[in-house]
């Protein structure tokens, strides 16, 4: 089952970060795990329909302040670990590029996304969470 999340994976990255979000709705487990590196507040165990929302409304924060907002990514994988290798561009509206690049490692058991492991430069996401919060 392990090889249908990542062909699945694989096939989305080349579309979407909707495609990717509806990829992930289709094999997460009840609840994940989520996790940061390095650690965040908000790492803990949630439900699968709670991610899901909070990526869609990431997705639409971002739309929102960089009209231009792109994401791509690359999908690999090794035994029961896809690794998801992320990069996010735009421009802010003070003319700010962005460039963020980042990996979210995630583990399948049995079929079923059990955890994501996400890490972003903290120094390029600077300006980008300063935008947001204001």
């Amino acid at each position: 089952m392990m090889s249908s999340v990542l062909e699945d994976l694989v096939q989305a990255s080349t579309v979407s970060p909707v495609a990717m979000r509806e990829v992930l709705a289709r094999y997460l487990a009840d609840e994940i795990e989520v996790r940061h590196q390095p650690a965040d507040p908000t790492d803990g165990v949630y439900p699968a329909k709670t991610l899901l929302e909070a990526l869609a409304q990431r997705e639409e924060l971002f739309t929102t302040l960089m009209p231009d907002y792109a994401e791509t990514s690359r999908v690999s994988g090794d035994g029961d670990e896809i690794t998801v290798e992320l990069n996010l561009t735009g421009t802010l509206p003070d003319g700010t590029a962005i460039d963020v690049r980042g990996t979210d490692v995630v583990l399948v058991r049995e079929g079923r996304i059990v955890r994501l492991t996400g890490s972003f430069d903290a120094e390029q996401m600077r300006p980008l969470v300063q935008a947001l919060q204001g």
